[in-house]
């Protein structure tokens, strides 16, 4: 997510502000359920479902859906072996 702001097309938006907000909106309705039913809820009931399905919408819609399946976690630099 750090990556939204260095992407190749800097005119489309990022992820991470929808990602945000939904993950907001998936904590407080975990939150209400839980209150309203007075019992625990396990949050990733809410949270995975909210996120999952509300950043694949955001994906399509800024067309980075392809994008967003082909991510690959950037490695560190892989240090010198004669520096050690």
């Amino acid at each position: 997510m750090k990556g939204d702001s260095k992407d190749a097309n800097a005119s489309s938006p990022g992820l991470y502000t929808p990602s945000l907000v939904l993950y907001a909106i998936g904590y407080i309705t975990c939150a209400t359920i839980g209150e309203l039913t007075e019992s625990a809820q396990p949050a990733l009931i809410y949270l995975v479902p909210v996120l999952l399905a509300g950043s694949s919408l955001a994906a399509l819609s800024t067309g980075q859906f392809k994008d967003m399946l082909q991510y690959k976690d950037p490695q560190p630099p892989e240090e010198d072996e004669a520096a050690a």
